[in-house]
């Protein structure tokens, strides 16, 4: 599938994406609101190492974040947390390329944020001395942490939100890849012309009613087509049981007989009243009218009266459907390279011929 064809298949979906994309930031909102600020609480330490600051500080966050010794903080202050997320607010970071560090614990309670620093600074001091990795009298705390340097950090609602937005478009898009991938949805009239190897004589804004420009035009095109392939007679068919192409079918053959042709091709609507084509070989030809977006399964019908009668099509009117985004149509994939079966189907006319009307 080329890129163009499977962003306007997804983009379809637009209003699905959109309401992802609302609830997976209201989601994040929802989810990061824990009632009230958090607390930050800061230990200083030097540590003194052969270290860099930078590995100094590594070495330090390893001790602080370990399951064990988070578990024996809680447990010494009688503190009620996960040592799981308690271990995940705290984080070491070097003062400049000296060797001291700096052990911040985040929680709501400011008297608890306080309690785990100074605990896990003296579990540092204790684990590096035990290890070897410094001598008495190092490490050893500078500055404690106390509810008078305790300060309140806010979240970031809005990086939450854009978080969780991204989140919720990248679900979305999945979904609709999925969608797509058990039903294809063929945009745009040029898009089904492709699908049935078949020209786009034009796209139709306001069915059944068709200027008289328009369906000149549309006349015109299909008996240079009907001359084109040689056909004798056009039927004119849909894929939609709630289009009706009788008063169509009739213009175009008034039309055709109106050009004083020497043997104008016969033009009706397909099997309409009852009335079944009276031949099934090459010297018929389809016009075929379908709405401009549908279903790839729609346009099995179409295929197979082709594939079993041998008739080929003329051409493709779209009907465009009423609450599609322009912007969407407009989307044109790069157009298939022609096949041997289409050398016989005439090339689209410059765009300079079209009418400049609308339909």
């Amino acid at each position: 599938m080329e890129v163009k064809e499977a962003a306007r298949r997804i983009l379809w979906h637009y209003k699905l994406l959109i309401a992802f994309v609302v609830i997976g930031g209201m989601a994040s909102l929802v989810l990061k609101t824990d009632g009230g600020p958090t607390y930050v609480a800061s230990t200083r330490l030097v540590v003194g190492t052969d270290l860099d600051a930078t590995a100094a500080a590594d070495s330090v966050a390893g001790i602080a974040t370990s399951q064990a010794r988070v578990e024996e903080v809680l447990s010494n202050a009688g503190i009620d947390r996960d040592p799981g997320t308690v271990a995940d607010r705290v984080s070491v970071s070097p003062i400049g390329s000296s060797d001291v560090v700096e052990l911040s614990a985040r929680d709501t309670d400011p008297v608890v944020a306080v309690d785990i620093a100074k605990g896990l600074s003296t579990q540092v001091i204790e684990v590096m001395r035990q290890s070897g990795l410094a001598e008495v009298p190092l490490p050893y705390v500078v500055d404690t942490a106390s509810l008078s340097t305790t300060r309140a950090v806010s979240t970031n609602g809005v990086q939450n939100v854009a978080l969780g937005a991204l989140v919720g478009l990248i679900l979305g898009i999945l979904l609709t890849a999925l969608l797509e991938a058990i039903g294809p949805t063929i945009i745009g009239g040029d898009a089904i012309a492709a699908e049935l190897r078949g020209p786009l004589l034009g796209v139709v804004r306001h069915w059944p009613r068709i200027d008289d420009q328009t369906m000149a035009w549309l006349s015109w095109q299909v008996g240079a087509g009907a001359r084109r392939l040689r056909v004798k007679t056009i039927e004119v068919t849909t894929v939609d049981p709630l289009i009706d192409v009788r008063p169509l079918a009739s213009s175009l053959s008034a039309s055709a007989e109106s050009q004083a042709a020497p043997q104008p091709p016969r033009i009706r609507s397909l099997a309409a009243d009852g009335i079944m084509p009276g031949s099934a070989n090459g010297s018929t030809g389809l016009v075929i009218v379908t709405p401009s977006v549908l279903k790839d399964a729609d346009l099995e019908p179409a295929r197979d009266l082709m594939a079993v009668t041998g008739w080929r099509a003329i051409g493709i009117i779209a009907v465009e459907r009423r609450g599609v985004p322009r912007w969407l149509l407009r989307m044109r994939p790069t157009r298939r390279r022609p096949s041997d079966d289409d050398l016989s189907v005439p090339p689209p006319q410059p765009r300079s011929l079209r009418p400049s009307g609308s339909g």
